[in-house]
């Protein structure tokens, strides 16, 4: 049988694909409704600071920062979490940013997805999850698969 995976595609992004991601069981979400911390390995991401600048690269320590989910953006204070819009096109680990808000935060930071199954609530960075090298905050495109490539 031959499949045509254009036409597949286009089928699932036109029809599908929106019913899926509005579908309830799936449980995608772009807000939650209280606030929460975000830790990894048992580290929690940190305040940004009152002197960073701004696209400053985010890193676990001991105060942890409290955010709020809406319309997509991780919001603690006056800055923003996520990853920059435009990042180089390689499959290595991105860094994760604090950009402070403002009216163009959607023209410099993509988007952040929660999704929940059952009493567990994920993180999706444009798809990816974080992960954690040092004290800096990535995602990690590849989902932990590391792939030889001699």
């Amino acid at each position: 049988m031959l499949i045509d995976f254009e036409r597949a595609f286009i089928f699932l992004s036109t029809v599908s694909l929106p019913r899926l991601l509005s579908s309830p069981t799936l449980g995608n979400m772009d807000g939650l409704d209280k606030p929460f911390t975000i830790e990894l390995n048992g580290s929690p991401i940190t305040n940004v600071g009152s002197n960073a600048e701004d696209k400053t690269q985010a890193k676990t320590g001991s105060e942890p920062a409290v955010f709020t989910l809406q319309n997509g953006f991780l919001q603690h204070s006056d800055w923003v979490l996520g990853r920059n819009l435009t990042e180089n096109r390689s499959m290595l680990p991105k860094e994760v940013y604090w950009f402070k808000s403002g009216d163009d935060v959607d023209r410099r930071v993509q988007k952040v997805a929660a999704h929940q199954d059952g009493d567990t609530i994920t993180l999706k960075f444009g798809g990816s999850s974080l992960m954690l090298e040092g004290d800096k905050i990535f995602t990690d495109l590849l989902g932990g698969k590391v792939f030889d490539t001699r």
